[in-house]
């Protein structure tokens, strides 16, 4: 089989660099893969193969003692791209559920702030003696349900206030 052939069965994903430097009768080759697609600087540390020797006995051994390490190493570059992928993704929906937490936090604080406005509003008025205006002024359930229990109880208290008889009008009449 021929050289780029095997190159290709060896299903690498990534860059083969391959540097030859002749010496003498001898032959020094560089063997590095790499993988632009990964983000990880970590690859870096990868270091080549070298092999050093006659071109006959590199020949003879360079397919052996490439295949399994470069097929371990374009594993890892992948993993470790995907692996990057994967923790960026995570992080930016941390960082939209985080949003929406501060969104959901920001709209509870307003309509407490709403509702105690408007809480302070009917005090005003039932220490004036208003009570219809500061029944009339309580806060709609619908749009406060948490405190659902609250306005109902002081609706109730209001509501006696302004049907109890007053010392001018009669009791039987």
């Amino acid at each position: 089989m021929e050289f780029f052939q095997k190159v290709h069965q060896l299903g690498l994903q990534g860059d083969l660099r391959i540097v030859c430097q002749t010496v003498g009768e001898k032959l020094i080759v560089s063997v590095l893969l790499t993988n632009e697609q990964c983000g990880d600087k970590a690859q870096q540390l990868i270091k080549p193969l070298l092999f050093n020797g006659l071109p006959e006995a590199i020949d003879e051994a360079f397919f052996r003692k490439i295949t399994e390490p470069y097929q371990q190493t374009s594993q890892l570059l992948v993993s470790m791209e995907d692996h990057l992928k994967s923790v960026a993704l995570a992080s930016e929906q941390s960082a939209m559920a985080k949003a929406a937490e501060n969104k959901q936090r920001k709209e509870a604080e307003e309509q407490k702030k709403t509702y105690d406005g408007l809480m302070v509003k009917v005090a005003e008025l039932e220490e004036a003696g208003k009570y219809r205006e500061a029944c009339a002024k309580l806060p709609d359930l619908t749009l406060f349900p948490n405190q659902q229990e609250a306005i109902t109880k002081k609706r109730e208290e209001l509501v006696q206030k302004f049907s109890a008889p007053t010392l001018f009008e009669s009791i039987n009449a």
